[in-house]
């Protein structure tokens, strides 16, 4: 059995706001007026230490993220992690690489399901998790200084000629009902100029009477080698959340992993 590939992209790798994260030591020495104090005798020097922490804060949408409905309808503020069904984070991984400059509406996405076999019908269970292949995630990392902010004018020239979803290529995949998630190695989802971003609230497919969505997840990395598509395409794949807040939030960071 082949070793998992990771393909996140750390908070600190790229953070999207220009707010690298931050961490905040804690140390439970009795001297925080807040903390209790923690000392318990250390095995290998056999002297009294304090238990220590850390408080680190994050942008949600820095590194590998996964959205919710909430950040882009108000009205799905209830739409959070903890209403979608898990096994939607977990399933058979399809590949979809997309050209650049090329807008992939209708016929564009037909013609990528069908080189992978897939059959254009409707699904009442999704079966996939999809990934959207640019192969420029990297060079967007390439942009970044050590904490992971861009440069605003070297991010751009990265997606001058980026390939996306447009509207009516969106619905049409969310009709068929194949996904289980949507991920894509790159900043978003659109066409380039594309307002509105409909095409990424067609995808997402929030319901709010039934509390269902479907995870998008950016910034997904490490998918440039020629043979990752050869390699990986049909393994399993599955999305970590980590502990987040009882809070309806637009957004989470996550782990993503192939086998």
């Amino acid at each position: 059995m082949s070793p998992e590939l990771n393909l996140t992209v750390s908070p600190d790798q790229f953070s999207i706001d220009g707010i690298p994260p931050t961490v905040e030591p804690r140390v439970f020495d009795g001297k925080d007026p807040v903390l209790p104090k923690i000392i318990f005798n250390n095995l290998n020097t056999n002297l009294p230490t304090p238990e220590q922490s850390a408080i680190v804060s994050n942008f949600c949408f820095n590194g590998t993220a996964l959205l919710t409905p909430k950040a882009f309808d108000s009205r799905c503020k209830n739409l959070s992690i903890d209403t979608v069904d898990r096994s939607k984070l977990s399933g058979k991984l399809l590949i979809l690489d997309l050209e650049p400059g090329i807008r992939y509406g209708i016929y564009e996405i037909r013609h990528l399901l069908e080189i992978q076999g897939i059959k254009l019908e409707h699904r009442s269970v999704p079966e996939y998790i999809v990934l959207f292949r640019t192969k420029l995630m990297n060079q967007v990392l390439g942009t970044t200084n050590k904490n992971g902010v861009p440069d605003d004018s070297k991010l751009d020239e990265t997606q001058k000629n980026r390939p996306g979803i447009t509207p009516e290529g969106a619905r049409f995949l969310r009709q068929l009902g194949l996904a289980k998630t949507f991920m894509i190695d790159n900043i978003s989802f659109e066409v380039p100029g594309q307002k509105g971003f409909y095409a990424t609230q067609l995808l997402a497919n929030p319901n709010t009477e039934t509390s269902n969505f479907t995870p998008l997840v950016y910034h997904v990395g490490n998918t440039e080698n020629d043979r990752f598509a050869k390699d990986h395409q049909g393994k399993n794949a599955r999305i970590e959340i980590g502990n987040p807040p009882k809070k309806e939030l637009p957004g989470y960071p996550v782990g993503v992993f192939v086998e």
